[in-house]
């Protein structure tokens, strides 16, 4: 009985993590596409709308409720500290976000002088 027990834990957690796994992945796609939005040129947009979805979720799209998805926007916006009123801290995690390697792997749109020159401003 005790090993039945310990069966269904793991699997359950197994489950868990799968669907956990799922939502992280949402929300690397909304901060990468928060980011793009912020402080990438139009060629990084359009290469986000062309490359995202499937750099990120492969043939399997995510199917969620409208409830989940802004759920999910916000915990993405509340990771990057997009509504608080200290934008400089909005800014450098925009920033940090935008130069992640998936990220990067997505826009393909480095923007070096672009993202020196906000470096560079914050440093002031």
């Amino acid at each position: 009985m005790k090993i039945f027990g310990i069966i269904v834990v793991t699997i359950g957690c197994i489950l868990l993590q799968g669907c956990d796994t799922q939502e992280t992945k949402v929300v690397k796609y909304m901060k990468c596409r928060l980011a793009v939005d912020e402080i990438g040129d139009q060629q990084a947009k359009v290469n986000f709308r062309m490359n995202g979805v499937t750099s990120v979720f492969g043939d399997e799209i995510p199917k969620m409720s409208g409830y989940d998805s802004m759920r999910l926007q916000q915990e993405a916006r509340d990771d990057l500290k997009m509504d608080v009123p200290n934008k400089r801290l909005s800014v450098e995690n925009l920033i940090d976000e935008y130069e992640k390697s998936y990220c990067a792997d997505i826009h393909q749109s480095p923007q070096k002088e672009k993202i020196k020159e906000l470096k560079y401003i914050l440093n002031l």
